[in-house]
């Protein structure tokens, strides 16, 4: 038998990023500053308007929607959008979408 290294099912992936969400939107302060995303946030035009698509909990959602962007979070859970709402401030939530997107 082979062990399981990644989640496969939605459930799975649900529950594996749920349990580590407080300490995923503590990085996403941190993703600012990542080598691989400061050229473009340099590059991209003010107030762009952002797609993540499988966007789990929003690391990336939250990195540029705190640059000034604009920015639609999809993801099939509503459990960790749920948990992205309520980690997002007031002035994050006028700027983020997130919408529940149905795997049937």
């Amino acid at each position: 038998m082979i062990a399981k290294l990644v989640p496969t099912t939605p459930a799975e992936w649900e529950e594996s990023l749920s349990s580590s969400s407080k300490q995923s939107l503590q990085q996403c302060r941190q993703l600012s500053e990542a080598p691989h995303l400061m050229p473009l946030l340099r590059r991209l035009p003010a107030r762009s308007l952002l797609l993540e698509a499988g966007c789990g909990l929003g690391q990336y959602v939250y990195t540029f929607a705190s640059n000034g962007h604009r920015c639609i979070g999809l993801d099939f859970s509503y459990k960790l959008l749920d948990v992205i709402r309520i980690g997002l401030t007031q002035a994050l939530k006028n700027q983020v979408i997130f919408r529940y997107v149905c795997s049937q």
